[in-house]
């Protein structure tokens, strides 16, 4: 696996998402969108999910949902959010 774990926080100014992986990823091997159902959908080129972790990260507002689809090109996580947000992806 490559993308290991994710960790959820409310800050004073909003939710920090964080993804933990294995390797660096480069920017553009990284997407993100939000549907028009509230899903936050990040998607990983190269990716390999530890899906098991994943799926049981603790889950606190305003995310409600946990799914992973992983495919032989990339890894997706998709989190089912109760607010409109504002969509800001930092990659280190």
């Amino acid at each position: 696996y490559n993308v290991n774990k994710l960790d959820i926080a409310n800050k004073k100014n909003g939710t920090l998402i964080e993804l933990y992986t294995s390797q660096k990823f480069d920017k553009q091997h990284v997407s993100s969108s939000i549907s028009s159902s509230n899903w936050l959908n990040i998607t990983i080129l190269g990716g390999i999910l530890d899906s098991m972790n994943i799926n049981s990260s603790l889950i606190i507002q305003p995310v409600l949902e946990i799914q992973t689809m992983q495919s032989d090109e990339s890894a997706q996580i998709s989190l089912l959010l109760n607010i409109e947000v504002e969509l800001v992806l930092l990659i280190h």
